[in-house]
């Protein structure tokens, strides 16, 4: 299925990134219910954000890479190590300009 209703209960398409060889779709403004922000359902490989205005939406998008990252390459005991992938999401852009220099 390539859409999944919306928080507004409207149809949302799916968008699609590689991750390592294996397509993940993303649905943004899903309802994940009460305290959830994100998340990744890596048997059918889809991640779900939501529209929070209390999050920076980059990094809860970055967090949920990280996983499907972790999870692509088997090591799915970090995919859920919350500390780590939090870690990884906000210190990303440090890390992509160190690459640089």
């Amino acid at each position: 299925m390539d859409s999944r209703l919306n928080e507004k209960g409207e149809w949302v398409k799916a968008e699609e990134i590689d991750i390592l060889g294996t397509t993940y779709k993303i649905y943004k403004d899903i309802d994940l219910g009460i305290d959830k922000v994100s998340k990744t359902d890596f048997l059918k490989k889809e991640i779900y954000i939501t529209n929070d205005p209390t999050q920076k939406l980059d990094i809860v998008f970055r967090r949920e890479i990280m996983r499907a990252f972790f999870y692509e390459t088997g090591l799915m005991k970090y995919a859920y190590d919350d500390i780590l992938v939090d870690f990884l999401a906000k210190q990303f852009e440090k890390i992509k300009i160190s690459d640089r220099e």
